[in-house]
């Protein structure tokens, strides 16, 4: 829902549905902690995928924060992002990279603005940009996140400096 709302410009209500992904996944891996099945399944199991998802709805979120001139909050998105997939995931996974490099651009954006503001010409270099670098990229990942879990369905909708991406379970 984030990814279709995110191409048709209602960012704000693309933010929202990040969000409440992310509220959602932390419930379900905070149970599963709590139930003990975290650190079991995390490495080979659903706990390894949910923590994949999890790092798709921040980078989602920091995406969309982006879009909405928050530069500052789409850096905490992508920092929280890669707190969590750098650890169960490693630091050579997709998600983990593509989260690294959408903070060090929103780091640059943030540093090369005055005030930490979009202006003008920034702002229109943001604009949805499918190229097939991306598309191949992303493909890649969502490969071999497949391979270890046939349960996962995922699809994208990619901007010139970031890809949004939407997994279906």
């Amino acid at each position: 829902m984030c990814a279709v709302l995110s191409e048709i410009g209602k960012h704000q209500n693309a933010l929202h549905h990040a969000q409440s992904a992310l509220v959602l996944l932390h419930e379900e891996l905070r149970q599963s902690e709590m139930d003990g099945e975290f650190a079991s399944t995390t490495r080979s199991g659903s706990s390894h995928d949910r923590v994949a998802v999890l790092g798709i709805a921040y980078h989602n979120a920091g995406v969309e924060q982006e879009f909405l001139k928050r530069l500052e909050a789409s850096i905490q998105s992508y920092n929280k992002g890669l707190e969590y997939t750098e650890q169960w995931l490693g630091t050579k996974h997709g998600i983990v990279l593509t989260l690294r490099r959408s903070l060090d651009q929103a780091q640059q954006r943030l540093t090369s603005t005055p005030g930490g503001k979009r202006c003008g010409e920034a702002e229109k270099s943001l604009k949805y940009n499918c190229t097939s670098k991306t598309r191949k990229f992303v493909s890649h990942t969502i490969r071999s996140s497949r391979s270890r879990s046939q349960n996962a369905r995922t699809s994208h909708s990619s901007h010139k400096r970031n890809t949004l991406m939407v997994v279906h379970t």
